[in-house]
């Protein structure tokens, strides 16, 4: 396995899983890397996303931001909370995180991550691409 890249998370709310998504910037497709892009400019590349939502609903989420990005390839790993801690906590240890997005479910990893310095706020271009009823 190659040495995880240095990274900075983001929230990024330009695509329909964002709402609880949290991505990280660096290495990212072009549209991470200028967070003033239009919420609604598609999505191409590669990212790779840790998560520890149901299969089920990785399934769908992604099904539906296939049909609004299909030039978007999207690699995921899923575990439960605990391994995907882990699994973070090691690749930071070696210097870096393995992944594009987080899309974790529990609010205390999040809370753990934002103490740490590793999520950037979200712009308000973004935030204006989400609805209302999904702003916490």
């Amino acid at each position: 396995m190659t040495s995880p890249r240095p990274r900075t998370l983001r929230r990024l709310a330009g695509v329909p899983m964002a709402v609880s998504l949290t991505i990280v910037a660096a290495g990212m497709p072009a549209v991470a890397q200028e967070p003033t892009a239009s919420a609604t400019a598609p999505l191409d590349g590669e990212v790779t996303l840790y998560t520890s939502v149901t299969q089920d609903t990785v399934d769908a989420v992604l099904g539906a931001l296939a049909e609004q990005h299909p030039g978007l390839r999207v690699e995921v790993f899923r575990a439960p909370t605990g391994e995907l801690d882990a699994r973070i906590a090691s690749e930071l240890r070696s210097g870096g995180i393995g992944a594009d997005v987080l899309w974790v479910t529990d609010p205390l990893s999040l809370q753990r991550y934002d103490a740490a310095g590793m999520l950037a706020p979200l712009d308000a271009e973004a935030l204006a691409a989400v609805p209302p009823e999904y702003r916490t």
